[in-house]
């Protein structure tokens, strides 16, 4: 984000090229960069590439570009969430290691990996996971102009150079 502003506030910067190689990541901080660049289109041309892989949140930055290319072989997409739980309960049993939590506030330890996922936690995770998913088909839909629905059709697949284009997730096929 730094870098980015830094650019986009130097006189000799003609315009700004997001190169793209990623898988994703975190949530955390990629609607603040996303909303950061989005909010300097204008200002100088902010361009976009999947040169390998721009998936999930990188996919997400780069949709906050004026316009995205993406090379012959480069994939993008991924427009999706997952969480994971690992419940290690068995094998800490199979050990003899037992757990003991000591905590305040019911759902201080909810989603812990040293038990079984409660239902009741489940459902407020993929509740979590839910709000999360339209935040990001949404925020890709505006930054694309695209109808969300579109987005949500993907199902959070990657596309492969025009395929990408195909599917409105990139503008062309290049270096």
């Amino acid at each position: 984000a730094r870098r980015f502003e830094a650019a986009m506030e130097d006189p000799a910067v003609s315009a700004v090229v997001l190169n793209l190689d990623t898988p994703g990541g975190e949530v955390a901080g990629a609607f603040d960069l996303h909303d950061q660049i989005r909010a300097a289109r204008g200002r100088k041309p902010i361009h976009a590439v999947a040169s390998d892989l721009a998936a999930s949140a990188g996919y997400l930055i780069a949709s906050a570009a004026d316009e995205i290319s993406i090379t012959r072989t480069g994939y993008a997409g991924s427009v999706g969430v997952v969480m994971r739980h690992v419940d290690f309960s068995r094998a800490l049993d199979a050990e003899g290691i037992r757990v003991t939590h000591v905590f305040a506030g019911a759902h201080k330890v909810d989603g812990n990996p040293y038990e079984p996922l409660p239902e009741e936690v489940r459902a407020q995770l993929q509740a979590e996971v839910e709000r999360t998913y339209g935040l990001f088909t949404a925020t890709v839909a505006a930054s694309r102009g695209l109808k969300e629905g579109r987005v949500r059709a993907t199902e959070a697949q990657v596309y492969m150079g025009e395929l990408a284009v195909e599917a409105g997730l990139a503008d062309h096929v290049e270096t």
